[in-house]
């Protein structure tokens, strides 16, 4: 792919497996855009990418693996590991399931991480990945959304309901909650306008949920809800999205619950 780079960005290999240890050589090294990558993935051992840049822009990404048996996924996300809109690819171009391609918008300056993931083939596999960046300032985001990311998320209490709102460049909040005792965790939204999808995380692990909820209780849209079993101590981050991005302004509450044990 030709690198549409500036000189100052830069692609550093991360190369980590499960438990820390390394796939491939050595300790993570630099490597420009516009050249490709050899590197190696594990099923439940990703390898990943991290991505300094400092303008707003589009980010390009291909990614060919080596054996048709392997079903490669390619994800950009932040630099909390929060998948980025459109920021998944599973499309398996031309049948292939070991090739795979997206361009995402990069909306902040900031580090971004681009990974590669063994969904199911072989115990390992081999690909090779390639990106290139194209600075486009126009599509920045004006104002950064200060709940928009996990390290960012607005602290909640158990019990205390709160109010928010979402629409136009505000698509997810983020919130975080520690609960005092072991117990029974509910969580809901209520919003009479709009179409919003509620999802709970583990603290550190913000691609997949462990829960949520897009089931649109007593027919309305906006209402959600999620229980999970939770330990005394633990932290959870909730993210409250809206369906389809609109620009209304879509008013919600979230309401939580804890039944001990």
């Amino acid at each position: 792919m030709t690198s549409l780079r500036p000189a100052s960005l830069v692609l550093v290999l991360s190369l980590l497996a499960g438990g820390g240890a390394a796939l491939g050589q050595g300790a993570p090294a630099p490597l420009p855009l516009g050249a490709v990558t050899k590197g190696v993935c594990a099923e439940g051992a990703p390898t990943t990418y991290a991505l300094k840049v400092e303008a707003a822009g589009i980010l390009a990404v291909a990614l060919s693996g080596e054996s048709e048996e392997d079903d490669l996924v390619l994800l950009v996300t932040d630099e909390d590991g929060q998948p980025l809109p459109d920021g998944r690819s599973d499309r398996d171009y031309r049948g292939d399931k070991s090739q795979e391609f997206l361009a995402v918008i990069l909306a902040e300056p900031g580090t971004y991480h681009v990974v590669v993931e063994l969904a199911s083939g072989g115990e390992r596999a081999k690909f090779s990945v390639s990106g290139g960046f194209a600075p486009a300032p126009n599509l920045a985001t004006a104002t950064p959304d200060p709940d928009g990311r996990p390290s960012r998320a607005t602290a909640i209490a158990v019990g205390k309901p709160v109010e928010d709102t979402l629409g136009g460049a505000d698509a997810w909040d983020w919130f975080k909650l520690q609960v005092a005792e072991a117990g029974t965790l509910t969580i809901l939204t209520k919003a009479p306008e709009g179409d919003l999808k509620l999802e709970v995380y583990r603290e550190g692990s913000y691609r997949t949920p462990i829960a949520s909820s897009d089931q649109d209780l007593q027919d309305v849209k906006g209402n959600e809800s999620v229980t999970i079993e939770v330990e005394a101590g633990q932290t959870i981050y909730v993210r409250v999205a809206t369906v389809f991005s609109s620009e209304e302004v879509v008013p919600y509450r979230l309401v939580t619950g804890l039944i001990p044990n």
